[in-house]
């Protein structure tokens, strides 16, 4: 992976502004050790994560397999293509959410491995989304948990450079994100993500 992104093996270890991704999350924090230390430590990382303005994003087969307090606590709810038999034993409360993506995908031709359904009180979304893969993704990366057991190990994000923000700062804006957005994503201003995107105060240094 890019150095960009670090891996951890506790939640705690995520530095403030962070977006964690927590993949097969049913690991750790299986519904059914929902009095398990683990599953306690979730739960008040989870009140903490807003606090420390983080983003945390935990993946699963199906969302039956995770601790309950990760699905009542959810701002935003993305499924991917379901198998035949899941919406019959998803969670019951996300019911309703279940079958309007078993129905949105059925209109989908082709790959549907693209698309994900996504369902956002928030930002008053609730639809299809398609998207690419990572350009960093491989195969392997995609199969890490085939063993069934967790990835160890520590490496903390390398700090990126201010060329390193320019870069990403210009990406996301062709992605359609706004200033405001970049500059929280990159921990600056809004004023300052403008710059890095326009080259601004740089062209006017170079006159």
């Amino acid at each position: 992976m890019p150095d960009y992104i670090g891996v951890i093996e506790d939640l705690a270890d995520a530095p403030p502004k962070s977006i964690i991704l927590v993949d097969e999350a049913y690991l750790r924090y299986h519904a059914r050790k929902s009095l398990a230390s683990d599953s306690i430590e979730m739960s008040q990382l989870l009140n903490l994560s807003r606090q420390n303005e983080q983003t945390l994003i935990f993946v699963s087969q199906q969302a039956r397999y995770v601790d309950k307090n990760i699905a009542s606590t959810a701002d935003v709810v993305i499924v991917k293509e379901l198998e035949p038999l899941q919406p019959k034993f998803e969670r019951s409360e996300l019911g309703e959410i279940i079958k309007t993506a078993s129905e949105q995908f059925a209109g989908i031709k082709g790959d549907k491995r693209r698309w994900s359904y996504v369902y956002s009180p928030i930002a008053d979304f609730y639809g299809l989304m398609e998207n690419d893969l990572p350009s960093f993704w491989t195969s392997r990366l995609s199969h890490a948990f085939a063993t069934g057991e967790r990835v160890s190990g520590k490496r903390l994000p390398k700090k990126m450079t201010k060329q390193d923000r320019i870069g990403k700062a210009k990406e996301l804006r062709l992605d359609g994100l706004s200033y405001r957005k970049i500059g929280s994503i990159l921990g600056v201003t809004e004023g300052t993500a403008y710059n890095y995107v326009n080259d601004y105060p740089y062209k006017r240094n170079s006159r």
